[in-house]
């Protein structure tokens, strides 16, 4: 009796995938898949065939990728089993975009009402990461075709440098300048000049494939390093948002190192490991959102503080002008009760020499 499998390659940057379905040396299917393609039906390479209970087959896979290092983490599984995971996965991504689309409209209405430089900077940032991702997931190969054969989405060693800049410049623009000379500081924008640069060089392709690869991977541990290291100066000067801050960036970082080994073929495939660096990334935007509502407050809170130290000013002032005032009172009392004292005294001097003389 026959039954419906379905092998599944989970790896979407995956350039060519050819997939041999053999029994007694004769080719019973072949179907090729990858992001050469022009039809996809699902964002990874995947290719559904039948099997006799009975019989024995052999599976043969030919793989090609230009840019990354090869793996094909394969699974065979049942048809039932296939649709399951593929209702979760696009329950995980629906769940990504989503969040992604509703920290952009808060950036918006953050920028609206408070002028918040760092929302728009945000805003910038969670665009690239959402176009980032729909290229690394494989999911902008299930657009029109028409869509597909933009330029943009063919380079993902572009996106990362632009990623890179923008969430640097957040950094930039979201923590307070230090008040001295900070190392830190300086090499953060040195760093955004130098991810500038690496985009145009890119954008020309002077090097080779495996170049471009290496060197957007060096460009982004270095951009979670500086940012890393000048949050935590900032965390110093008792600017208490900038720990939600760190937390994202920490959280990043932990991703992509576990990512990477994911790629190198250290670790193995599973859930976590598949959906790990989606998840720092959205972790780290949903901490910089955190760390926008955290400023917004504590910018209220310094103004209220503000605004209760001038009143209590005030209202020392107040009571010091109260004194003055009070003493000025007692001294012009003073001063009435001389004056009629006085004028008492002068009045009975006046009419003792009166009396004498009528008399």
């Amino acid at each position: 009796k026959g039954k419906n499998w379905v092998l599944n390659v989970n790896f979407s940057q995956l350039d060519q995938v050819d997939f041999y379905l053999v029994f007694n040396g004769e080719v019973l299917d072949a179907v090729s898949g990858g992001r050469e393609q022009h039809q996809h039906f699902y964002r990874t390479p995947t290719f559904e065939f039948m099997l006799d209970n009975e019989r024995n087959y052999q599976i043969y896979l030919f793989v090609k990728a230009k840019r990354i290092p090869i793996i094909a983490p394969v699974r065979i599984m049942s048809e039932q089993q296939h649709q399951q995971e593929t209702l979760l996965d696009y329950l995980i991504w629906g769940v990504f975009y989503g969040a992604i689309f509703v920290i952009a409209l808060y950036c918006i209405a953050v920028l609206i009402d408070k002028r918040e430089v760092s929302a728009f900077m945000l805003f910038i940032l969670v665009c690239l990461v959402f176009l980032w991702q729909m290229v690394w997931s494989g999911h902008v190969q299930l657009l029109p075709e028409q869509w597909h054969a933009l330029s943009i989405f063919h380079r993902l060693d572009l996106l990362l440098p632009l990623v890179c800049a923008s969430s640097t410049l957040f950094t930039l623009t979201f923590l307070p300048k230090p008040k001295n000379f900070s190392s830190a500081h300086l090499a953060l924008k040195l760093l955004f000049i130098l991810l500038i640069v690496t985009f145009i060089i890119l954008s020309y392709g002077w090097f080779s494939e495996f170049t471009r690869v290496l060197l957007t991977r060096v460009i982004g541990f270095v951009t979670l390093l500086l940012n890393v290291l000048f949050t935590i100066k900032c965390i110093r000067q008792a600017f208490s948002p900038a720990k939600t801050i760190l937390a994202g960036w920490l959280l990043l970082t932990l991703g992509s190192i576990i990512s990477s080994l994911f790629i190198a073929g250290e670790l193995p495939v599973n859930s976590f490991t598949t959906y790990v660096f989606q998840s720092a990334l959205l972790s780290l935007t949903l901490c910089f959102v955190l760390a926008i509502i955290l400023k917004v407050r504590f910018s209220l809170e310094q103004e209220v503080l503000q605004a209760s130290n001038d009143a209590e000013n005030n209202f020392l002032l107040i009571e010091e002008q109260n004194v003055h005032l009070d003493i000025a009172r007692r001294e012009a009392v003073k001063a009435s009760a001389v004056k009629s004292q006085f004028l008492a005294n002068m009045s009975h001097e006046l009419r003792t020499p009166m009396h004498s003389i009528l008399s």
